[in-house]
């Protein structure tokens, strides 16, 4: 079976994908109702220039199973770089998609130890048996610090779910399923101990400790039968009413009896201690998305999509149906809320729109015409005093509009569809945008200009062909640690990848011009001495005619 076309040898001929920093200028394509000038910048897929040692993404770490280090040491360390944009905390949960109804995907954490953090490779034993084209990789991975240690939690198709040391890219455990598990597991305290909750393909929904991956509870939804297939669970919601954590799980499951057809999606809520069921609300045959939660007028509610286009609003103490709102094409993104005493619930659609909800009534507020599908869940990020969302389309581009207002601010051109839910993180005290793309890529944008910061390519797709729209890939989320950012990715060549926020990228958004000029600057000298060489070259020619004749 092939690896992919990037696929790297490991042992001591490994190193880690360079990075590449480049960009002055935001490239938006003038989507919505507002176009702005653009230029577009094409990555280069074929060429990765190599950095000098100030550049370069990782350190080595101490090698075990699974785990594959970069050989060589970084020069330079960033040690002091501002705060982050949450405030550190002994423990913070993970208690959804993506760590936050906001979906911004990051965590800032402060540690006794204050050591230099590597890059890290992470690849699961037997990453490529057993793969099936067209499904996710691995999902996209939750943070939680337990003690002074910090566990990233993925995942995987391989029917695992690892959890794995942010600090040196080591395995703690893995739980096996029955099935794939392709959404991000939610991480909470409950009854006093850490504890990770996640769904599986095999239609269970499970609760193990976060230290030791030790059961806690499992809970089928559908009860085994020949006739039945394989479900999807989307990632949990943890809420705390009254005092009592509840998990929500939205599944989708099927049975192929001609006696008794079903196909059933639904949003269920466990005691999160016993895993005993709560309240059960039918959401019709339709796939769901990952719920979110919202204050509205003192009460909370939880927000969920579905497939067939449908935005579900439910009291999350009872599941009772407060609103539904229909919209134009199918829905595979989870939505988001935006802060405020009026909380607007941001969602995009297979019609190519992105729509703005009042979580109070499901009125729309306003939509963007991003001209083809939108399968990104947005992330909202204060920036320069304003809230602004991030999302991605099929129209291969990353969008960047008010959120209080849908008015464009800029778009980020790549070559291949932008399935990725961004993570809005910081480096040298500004806001950046991490997302991946089609092309194999990863990019980080300055979150104000939409200018690129820098970008790699983590690898290609672990098969050799794959289907637009088939899959929703993994997306990056941002970590701090002691002051040092650190974008962990999961990627589709079936490898957790762990980078550091390079010297590049922090010289690119100091106003340096470092790398990017440099290389412009030895492109130009280049130039010049092959120019020089072939003058010489023809006047040694002309000469030598001249003799001849």
């Amino acid at each position: 079976m092939r690896r992919g076309a990037d696929a790297r040898p490991v042992g001591r001929g490994f190193h880690a994908p360079p990075l590449r920093a480049s960009g002055e200028t935001p490239n938006p394509r003038g989507r919505g109702v507002e176009p702005a000038p653009y230029r577009r910048t094409t990555p280069d897929r074929l060429r990765q220039p190599v950095l000098p040692a100030e550049g370069r993404a990782g350190m080595p770490a101490p090698r075990t199973a699974g785990h594959r280090s970069p050989p060589y040491r970084t020069a330079l360390l960033l040690a002091s770089l501002p705060l982050a944009l949450a405030p550190a905390a002994a423990a913070q949960p993970w208690p959804c998609f993506r760590g936050a109804a906001d979906g911004g995907a990051w965590r800032s954490f402060a540690l006794p130890s204050a050591r230099a953090l590597p890059g890290w490779e992470f690849r699961p034993p037997g990453q490529v048996r057993g793969y099936v084209p067209g499904g996710s990789v691995w999902g996209s991975p939750s943070v939680a610090r337990l003690g002074n240690d910090v566990i990233a939690f993925a995942g995987s198709y391989d029917h695992n779910v690892y959890a794995i040391g942010v600090l040196d890219g080591r395995e703690r455990w893995r739980y096996a399923t029955g099935g794939p598990v392709t959404a991000t597991p939610a991480v909470a305290q409950v009854g006093g101990r850490w504890t990770v909750f996640f769904g599986s393909a095999d239609r269970t929904l499970y609760c193990v400790e976060a230290k030791t991956g030790r059961k806690v509870w499992a809970r089928q939804v559908l009860d085994w039968r020949q006739t039945v297939g394989r479900g999807t669970v989307a990632s949990p919601l943890l809420l705390t009413p009254g005092g009592r954590t509840v998990a929500l799980f939205a599944f989708w499951v099927y049975d192929q009896s001609p006696a008794r057809p079903l196909e059933r999606g639904a949003l269920r809520a466990c005691d999160a201690a016993t895993g005993n069921l709560l309240w059960q609300a039918e959401l019709g045959p339709s796939r769901p998305t990952s719920p979110v939660a919202a204050e509205v007028d003192g009460t909370t509610v939880v927000l969920v999509a579905t497939t067939d286009g449908n935005v579900h609003c439910l009291d999350a103490a009872t599941g009772r149906p407060r609103w539904k709102e229909t919209l134009q094409g199918s829905i595979e993104a989870s939505p988001a809320v935006t802060g405020g005493p009026d909380p607007l619930v941001l969602i995009g659609t297979r019609y190519g729109t992105f729509h703005a909800l009042h979580a109070r009534t499901g009125d729309e507020a306003w939509r963007y015409r991003a001209g083809q599908w939108v399968d990104s869940s947005a992330a909202v990020a204060t920036v320069g005093g304003r809230d602004v969302a991030f999302f991605g389309s099929h129209a291969q581009a990353l969008c960047a509009v008010e959120a209080g207002t849908g008015r464009p601010l800029w778009t980020f051109d790549t070559k291949g569809d932008v399935y990725s839910s961004p993570s809005v993180l910081r480096v040298a005290g500004r806001p950046v945008v991490a997302f991946t793309s089609g092309d194999d890529t990863l990019y980080l944008v300055d979150a104000a200009s939409g200018r690129e910061v820098w970008r790699t390519v983590p690898g290609r797709y672990l098969w050799e062909y794959r289907v637009i729209g088939d899959g929703i890939w993994a997306s990056p989320v941002g970590v701090e640690v002691n002051g040092t950012t650190l974008v962990l990715l999961p990627f589709y060549d079936g490898v957790f990848h762990c980078y550091r926020a390079d010297v590049a990228a922090v010289a690119r958004l100091a106003g340096n011009p470092g790398y990017g000029a440099a290389m412009v600057r030895r492109a130009l000298v280049a130039a010049v001495v092959a120019a020089a060489l072939a003058v010489a070259l023809v006047r040694r020619d002309r000469r030598r005619d001249e003799t001849i004749a």
